[in-house]
């Protein structure tokens, strides 16, 4: 679950023209995947 939340943030990373809604879905869902499998201090983190 958690590579393919990080994939996912590489693929929209990638795209060119990519929308903003795109990147926050994808940094959301990376952040849901650390709160859900209890890695609290990488959920509260911004992504780069």
């Amino acid at each position: 679950m958690l590579a393919r939340a990080y994939a996912s943030l590489r693929h929209w990373s990638l795209v060119p023209d990519v929308r903003d809604a795109n990147l926050g879905r994808s940094h959301w869902l990376l952040s849901r995947v650390h709160a859900v499998l209890c890695l609290t201090d990488e959920a509260a983190l911004p992504q780069q």
